[in-house]
Parts: C-alpha cells; structure tokens; sequence
C-alpha cells in the first residue's frame, strides 16, 4: 500500500487530470440518462409467462387501467355530461390510452314489443333531463353495474382509462400520463379535491417519483447531513472537503458511467447516490483518522501519509471487497432490476475506494499539517467519542463474561424473532399510509369495487366452441366460485352481458341452454346497437376473458387466487377448456418465491464469501469464523425488529440485509485487522485491546455516526423500499458497532479470538 501511495503522490498532478476526464465522461453520460425501464424488464425479462400473458392481452386489451372517480351530485344533467363528453375526447386523443369506460357507455337492455333495444343511458337522459333521477337509480339496481358505475355513497362517478398495450413502455412516461389525465379532468372542473385515482398505471406512475424524489432531494439532503457530521467530528476542513469529494465522485462516476454505457436506468437507481456517497466516506474516515493517529505519534508529515497506507490501506482494501461482495451478491436476485443495481452498487465500493486512497493522501501532502488540537480531535463531539471508546475498552476488558451473556440472550431473542418471520409483498402498501395515491386506493374499495385487477382467459382449439351451453354453465360456476373468495369484489364475462340481454327480453337472467339461442341473444345485442364485444371474446369464439376485481393488494395472496382461479376452472369447466389466469401482480406473485429465494440466495453467498474473505484477510480460520458473529447479529436483528413492527416482512428487506452485512463488516475488520498487529507489539491479550481501541476504536465510531446519519435522510421518502433504508441499515449499523466494540474484544479477553504470538510477530515486524 506504500507503493501505491508513493507512485501518487509521484504523478498527484496527472492523477488529477486523469481524475478530471472521467468526472466530464461520468457527467456527459448523467445528462444522457432517463428512469426508462418497463415494469416487464424490472421483473420478468424473457420469461415465458410473461411472454404468455403479453400475447393475450394483446388481443383482449390491457390490464393496465387508471381508474378516475369525480365528484358529481348530479352525473347526468346535460353539464354533467358534456364535461364528461369532453373529458372523454381528450383522453381519446392521448397516444397512450387505448379506449375509456364512464357513464356514456353505460347500456340499457330492454325488450320493446318483440325487439331488443340497447339504449345509452346518457341519450337517454339528454332526451328526457326530467327522468334522471330514475335513471341513476335503475344504474343502482342494476347488480352488474353495482360498483361499476357509482360510488356507494352515490357522490362520485368512474371513468375507466385503459392504456394501450405496449410491454417496452418506458417507466419514466408513467408519471406523465398520470399528469396528463389529471390536467384533462382539472381543466374540466374536476380538481383534485374532487377526484381520486387508483390501479397499477397510478401505482407505477408513484413509484417514479418517488425515484426521482430520491434523486432530488434524498441525495443532496445526504450530502448535507454527512457535511454537517464530518464537520461536528473534526472542525476541520480538510477532511470535510475530502469526505464531500470523494463521495460525490464515486456516487457520479457509479451512475455516471453506467449512463454512459446505457442511458436507460431502472427504478432501483434512485438510491445509488445515496448509497455510494455514504459508503465513500467511510474508507475517508478511517484513513484520514490513521493519518492524524500517525501525526499525534510524533511522525512527519510524509512518513504519516505513508504509515496510514500500511495501518488501515489493507483493511480498507479488505472491508471495500466484503462490501462490494455484499453489494454484489443483490445481483443473484433474478430480475433485471436487481442484477443492474448489485453490479452497479458493486462498482461503486470499488470506485469509492479507489478515489478515497487516491485523493486522501494527494490532498494530505497539499494541505497544511492539522494543529495539535485537530490531531487530538479536541471539540465536544471528539471527546463524546472518545469518551465512547475508553467506556467500551473498560466494559468488554474488565466484564468479559457479562458482556457474552448479554449478547447471548439478545441473540436470542433475536434468532426467534427471525424464525418467525413471514415474507410478503405489495406495492400499494409500500407506500406510506399518507400517501395521496394509498389513501385513494382504500377510498376507492369503500366506495367501488377492488382497484387490483386480474383476468381469467378460457380458451380452446375449436371455432364457436366459447358460445356452447356447457362451457358459459361451467364459465358461470367459475364466477359464482370466485366471488365467494373474500378477496374478489366482481368479475365480469360474456356470461354477464347474456345474462343481461335474458333479463331485457323478459327472463330471469338464465344462460341459454342452446347454442342457436346464444348466438341468436348475442346478435340482437349487436343490431339493437350494443358496444363491442371484443374486451370478452374473440372473433373466432375460442377465447373468452373473465375479468376480476380484487380488494386485495399482496402479490403472493393475488398469486394464490390465479392459482384457485385455475384450479376450479379445471374442475367446472369441460375437459376440452383450458383456464389461465394471469396479469402484471398474479405475476409478481408468483415469481415472487423466485425472487424471494434469489435474495435467501444472495444473503447465504454473501455470508459465505465474506466468511472465506475474513479467513483469508486475517490468515485465521478460527478468527474468520468467529468474526462472523457480530456481522450475522446485525441482519438477524434488523429481521426480528421488522417482524415485531411489521408482522409480515416486506421482499425487499431481504435486499437490506445483504447491503448491511457488506457495510456492518468492515468495522469488525478494521478492529481484528489493527488486533493483529497490535498482539505483535503487546505483551499482553488487555494491552493489544487498549491499543487497538486507541488507534481503531474512535475511527469505528466515527465511521457509524457518519453512515447512520447519511441513511436517515431516507426516512422522508413515501415509498417502503426507500424508507427501510433509514429505518434498518442505522440500526443494522449501530448493531453492528456495539457488537465491535463490545462483542469482539470480550471474545479476544476470553480467547475465543486470538493470533499466534509468532505469526503477530512477523505481522508486526512488516509492517
């Protein structure tokens, strides 16, 4: 490491340069990059389900709708529905709406001496304005438009926006259609307080913006926050500008780069900066307290830059790579999403501790020598550290035992709490109860019907078979099972819609018992002018959609009803007839086990590597194995606390838990790294403690101060994902600590963890 530092400060000038050209090349691909990723290449790639499911919906129409209620006391004055006349026009004319559903559409069935008559129950309120109220009431009777129409405290009224399918629909035009249908109904009267919105499309169009909340403000409040530690820590402005430097270098080269190769950037991306700055700092932290540690020993100035290079470069070398293994380990998670942000976190921790050991020792030759008092780090804050320190020297030296104990029962405690955790997820509950779109959500299944949609295709090789008896009976009883679930509020089908021209003709709502009938019912729809039936059977009749509303939002459960879905279709339905329930969160849910077992995956491989990284850095297997408890404390903790709260844990903490195995481990590494040496140096196991405490132990504080800090920014973010961030990785953190400065030297009073006097020896004679 003192080669290295050598040849810098040997070439500092060109190395700057260097430095420069690849912050211009970083910046001139930021400004190419755009949040642009499908939900498709987020979860699914290639897979053929999706694949499945893209061919349907192509044919019947996507599952991707926006669902708009407006307040209206009176919905079908002739006001009413011209600016809904209008409203509808506009979102026609959008480029990515397909087709819309409001009361304009809504269809009266009746037989009229012999002959059935399909009326618009707007016409018909425009031809007599003095039956409205007649009309909205028969609207209300009507059980298939229960739901579908008005809200139940009849204040509000539906449009029903479908957008037009198209799998490679950029992520970063979601939140502009929201926009844009939201500027459509305000222009039209209907403002915010007057509207509410729900479905995925809303969902999705949340979540961007959260994104880009992350980028706006969540980054820079980061930075401030990590400035405003720094500066408490060391009143000093080397090392502050240091730290902002080299944090802001690696969070733009990470992103920067990546753009570079690619413009398009997915969701997970909105975290990347914050994440890479609060990391850089930390290696900055530690080299810089080394290089103070090196000046209060009596050094000169160049012999301390050099000497920190050998203290703590091979530690910091060894925490970057357990790091950026638990980083990269998020890249087993098998979807895009996550394969893009562990490599791109990965390169980051390597970026970071390239620029950390680049420009601390560059910026230390250039600046001034530190006063004595800064070298002592003699403010309020550094004695509070020190002060930190000598009690946790004075606790895991004179209590050993005790120390073991405790740690003991909170493990404990801990290890059942995470055995009885349950994984689940939704993305409507991932974002915060105040969120304007959650909050529309649970006021739209008050009032309508469930905001989370799925279909059940049934299909079959032959031409006209949709319209036998046998299989609408068999449809019907599919129906009839389904909406018994709890979790399903309606479904819809072409049995519907014939069971509606049955009741217009004078019968009692039966399905015909004859194909002849069927079609004949089917036909007097079409020339009595009813709409098309193209949403729920296709023109060759082999295919038909049954689509569902659910008032449930948890992907696995929405998974577990396409399954049940299926299950029944197979026993109703005719042998001949297949059953497919799909859509976008059946999906989710079911490649859910997939994604759930590729994070179990990641988190065993990281552990696992940084398990043999440990025994290799520190040339102990025994001390390898023992240095893992600390870092495994932190991650079962972290879980256990999230099942207390929380009940059932969200997928993507398990995405936490890799990112603080690979973060929690570097203190643990930096305090056996400087034990070893120093039990070459001391005479006793208690002196190379007190020794290593004075040169590790106010570095490891500092270092947890500053990452804890850089994460709680994250907490002002709506969205779970995010939030969890501020919420667990300062505690995994501060676990982890306690458990460093606590934990692992009580393990070395007692034995547990110890070096050869022979191999310390040479160790310290290196360095």
């Amino acid at each position: 490491m003192q080669n290295y530092f050598r040849w810098i400060l040997d070439r500092q000038t060109a190395v700057l340069i260097i430095i420069g050209l690849i912050s211009m090349l970083s910046l001139v691909g930021l400004s190419r990059a755009v949040v642009s990723t499908s939900v498709g290449n987020l979860f699914f790639g290639d897979a053929p389900e999706y694949l499945d499911y893209l061919d349907r919906i192509d044919d019947f129409g996507s599952d991707e709708v926006i669902a708009i209620a407006y307040e209206e006391f009176d919905p079908l004055s002739p006001e009413s529905l011209q600016k809904l006349e209008n409203i509808q026009e506009a979102l026609t004319k959008h480029p990515e709406v397909k087709r819309t559903t409001s009361l304009l559409d809504l269809e009266r069935i009746q037989d009229v001496d012999g002959t059935l008559y399909v009326d618009q129950y707007a016409e018909l309120a425009r031809e007599n304005p003095t039956a409205r109220e007649q009309l909205v009431s028969e609207i209300k009777a009507d059980p298939l438009l229960k739901g579908r129409a008005f809200s139940n405290s009849g204040n509000h009224a539906l449009v029903l926006i479908e957008l037009k399918v198209d799998p490679d629909r950029s992520g970063e035009v979601a939140p502009n259609i929201a926009q844009d249908i939201r500027n459509i109904f305000s222009s039209n009267g209907y403002a915010h307080p007057q509207r509410h919105e729900a479905g995925f499309p809303a969902v999705m169009a949340e979540m961007i913006h959260q994104t880009y909340f992350s980028f706006k403000f969540i980054f820079p409040f980061t930075v401030l926050v990590m400035v405003s530690t720094v500066v408490m820590l060391f009143r000093t402005p080397l090392p502050v500008f240091l730290s902002v430097s080299v944090s802001l270098l690696s969070a733009l080269w990470s992103v920067g780069i990546s753009a570079f190769i690619s413009p398009k950037l997915n969701l997970m991306y909105g975290i990347v900066p914050s994440v890479v700055t609060i990391v850089a700092g930390s290696d900055v932290i530690h080299l810089w307290s080394a290089y103070l540690h090196e000046l209060a020993d009596g050094k000169e100035k160049n012999q301390a830059i050099l000497d920190s290079a050998t203290d703590v470069g091979r530690a910091c070398l060894l925490t970057s790579v357990t790091t950026g293994v638990g980083f990269l380990s998020i890249a087993l998670v098998p979807t895009p999403m996550f394969r893009e942000l562990g490599i791109v976190l990965g390169a980051g921790v390597g970026i970071a501790l390239l620029l950390a050991m680049t420009l601390v020792p560059i910026a230390a030759n250039i600046g001034k020598t530190p006063s004595i008092r800064a070298q002592a780090m003699e403010n309020p804050i550094g004695r509070l550290v020190n002060q930190v320190v000598q009690t946790s020297t004075h606790l895991s030296t004179q209590y050993p035992r005790v120390v073991i104990g405790v740690f003991l029962v909170a493990s404990g405690l801990f290890t059942w709490g995470f055995l009885n955790t349950n994984i689940e997820s939704s993305f409507i509950d991932r974002l915060s109860k105040d969120n304007s779109i959650r909050q529309d959500a649970a006021w739209f299944e008050d009032e309508f019907t469930g905001t989370q949609t799925m279909d059940v295709f049934v299909d079959t090789q032959t031409s006209g078979r949709m319209l036998d008896p046998d299989v609408l009976s068999g449809m019907a009883q599919l129906q009839e099972q389904l909406e018994a679930n709890h979790e399903v509020d309606d479904t819809m089908s072409i049995v519907d819609l014939i069971q509606r021209i049955d009741v217009g003709l004078g019968g009692s709502g039966e399905v015909p018992s004859s194909r002849e009938a069927i079609s004949q019912y089917l036909l007097l729809f079409e020339m009595g002018g009813g709409s098309s039936l193209d949403p729920f059977i296709d023109f060759e009749r082999k295919q038909a959609r049954i689509a569902l509303r659910l008032n449930e939002h948890r992907m696995r459960r929405v998974h577990e009803v396409a399954e049940r879905a299926n299950s029944i279709g197979n026993e109703v339905l005719p042998d001949d007839i297949e059953t497919h329930a799909t859509g976008m969160m059946p999906l989710v849910g079911g490649w859910l086990d997939v994604i759930v077992s590729g994070q179990r995956n990641g988190v065993l491989v990281s552990i696992l590597s940084i398990t043999l990284i440990m025994m290799a850095g520190l040339r102990s297997v025994g001390v390898g194995l023992w240095s893992m408890i600390p870092n495994l404390l932190p991650l079962i903790a972290i879980t256990a606390c999230s099942h207390w709260i929380w009940d059932e844990l969200d997928s993507d903490t398990l995405i936490v838990l890799m990112m603080a195995i690979g973060i929690g481990v570097d203190d643990t590494i930096h305090f056996l790294m400087r034990f070893r040496i120093e039990s070459g140096r001391s005479k006793t196991t208690e002196e190379a403690i007190d020794r290593t405490f004075d040169f590790a132990g106010r570095a490891i504080v500092m270092t947890t101060v500053i990452l804890s800090a850089g994460f709680l920014p994250f907490l002002a973010s709506d969205y779970w994902s995010t939030w969890i961030l501020g919420a667990l990785l300062p505690l995994a953190l501060v676990v982890a600590m306690v458990a460093d400065l606590l934990l692992v030297p009580a393990l070395a009073k007692v034995g547990a963890i110890r070096f050869r006097i022979s191999e310390a020896t040479q160790q310290g004679d290196g360095q």
